[in-house]
């Protein structure tokens, strides 16, 4: 995938479930909501498991995604590092 539009689907994503902080989506039904392909979506939602964004449910057909809320404290304490 390329790298802009890579960026752009990360962020289309994190804006989903941010604004749906209670849902809990397949990739299926996160595929039909955002009207992209379950291809395009993989490596993305992969990453923002990675850094924390979302979370992973389950395994395979059965697998579920869902928004993490920022943990406040680490924030508060990486601006206090950066000061």
């Amino acid at each position: 995938m390329k790298g802009k539009i890579h960026i752009l689907l990360q962020m289309e994503c994190t804006q989903f479930f941010q604004q749906n902080s209670g849902a809990f989506e397949s990739i299926e039904g996160l595929s039909l909501k955002l009207g992209r392909s379950v291809d395009q979506l993989e490596a993305v939602l992969s990453i923002l498991c990675k850094i924390k964004i979302l979370e992973k449910k389950g395994d395979g057909a059965f697998s579920f995604y869902r928004y993490l809320l920022p943990d406040v404290n680490v924030i508060m304490e990486q601006e206090l590092e950066d000061a």
